[in-house]
């Protein structure tokens, strides 16, 4: 890194430090870079770097609330997690009951399920429970 690049590489660095992820511009697309990868060399130009933007949720809509779908809570990184599914929503509220036979268990205020992923392929992937805005 040249110490003439120092001006605008600190405040990317400064960012990455406190747990933000910093992107780079690579054949048309914004990828992660590994803190490790010669990415962080800043030899490129400083267009060419970026703090990856934080995805902004707004609570579903009922009509939106897709139902069946597992969910779990994003703080959780076990493997041994206990999983929980969408079984309906009325008024406001989402009703959600383990994947068994258990009947309606929990009832969370729609926009309180933006801490929770969910998953509509059995756990395949996870998304974050809401819509981008």
């Amino acid at each position: 890194m040249k110490l003439s690049n120092v001006d605008w590489v600190l405040p990317l660095l400064l960012e990455v430090q406190k747990g933000k992820t910093l992107q780079v511009f690579r054949d048309g697309f914004w990828i992660d870079c590994d803190r490790q990868a010669s990415d962080l060399s800043f030899k490129h130009p400083k267009d060419t770097y970026r703090i990856k933007p934080e995805v902004k949720l707004r609570p579903w809509r009922p009509e939106e609330v897709p139902v069946g779908a597992w969910i779990k809570n994003k703080n959780n990184e076990s493997k041994d997690i206990f999983y929980t599914q969408i079984l309906g929503w009325d008024n406001g509220y989402i009703y959600c009951g383990p994947y068994g036979d258990e009947r309606f268990r929990n009832q969370s205020p729609v926009g309180a399920l933006c801490e929770w992923l969910h998953s509509q392929d059995r756990g395949k992937t996870w998304h974050s429970c809401g819509v981008e805005v």
